[in-house]
Parts: structure tokens; sequence; C-alpha cells
């Protein structure tokens, strides 16, 4: 894995946080086209082809930490990015103990509950009562 640079921890950590290119490129004086660079080469240097996907493997990979991100919780998009592509991450990284590991596995519980009860409902007959 190659190694971000300051600048580009920095970048992805402001846009974890929810910052567009704009507002990051006026709280680090630099320009426009330098926060594009530098978030282009974050997800190259990551895999990853969207901006939420290097956040999720920045995070998997210890790269960002809850004190980066101001405690701040991944998005459900964040988490399905990160579930969809966990085998690749796997390989990319050694994975990383502690609370990561274990939030990532409460979000997949809390995920496979909420699909297995839409699921049931959905199989669930109507009924009709007769007046």
């Amino acid at each position: 894995m190659v190694p971000l640079s300051p600048r580009e921890r920095e970048c992805l950590l402001w846009a974890a946080r929810g910052k567009t290119y704009t507002e990051i490129a006026i709280i680090l004086g630099i320009s426009f086209g330098t926060v594009k660079t530098n978030l282009d080469v974050c997800r190259f240097k990551l895999n990853c082809a969207t901006l939420p996907q290097a956040t999720a493997t920045a995070v998997v990979r210890g790269i960002l930490t809850d004190e980066d991100l101001g405690g701040r919780q991944m998005t459900k998009d964040e988490i399905s990015i990160l579930l969809a592509h966990k085998e690749d991450i796997d390989r990319a990284a050694a994975p990383v103990p502690g609370r990561y590991e274990r939030w990532i596995a409460d979000a997949l519980e809390a995920l496979l509950k909420t699909i297995e009860q839409k699921a049931i409902v959905a199989e669930t007959p109507a009924t009709v009562s007769k007046p």
C-alpha cells in the first residue's frame, strides 16, 4: 500500500467530514484544482472508485480514526459501499483490530436485521376484514 501524503490525508479528512472541494480549498488555502488532484490521488492510492469508498477504506485501514472524524458515524451509503467492497479491502490491508472491527460487525448485524424484517413484512399476506 502506498501511503498518503500529509496533504492528501488532510484533504481526505475534510472530505470525510462532509466538506465540498471548494470548502476544503478555502480551509486549506489551496486551489480547487489542487484539492481535486489530491482527492483523485487518494482514490488511486486506496484503489477506490468513489470518495465515500475511499473514506470507508481509510477508516478500515486506520488512516482515519473516530477522533479525526469528530466522532462522525458513517452514512448508510458509506456502509453499503464498504460492505460491497469488503473482500477487496480485506485483501488490500490487514484488518484493523479493535473498535472498527466491532463497529463494522455491529453495522452488518443491524443491516441484516433490517433486511430480514423487511423481507418478513413483504412475505406476510395482507388480511382483509369482512364488513
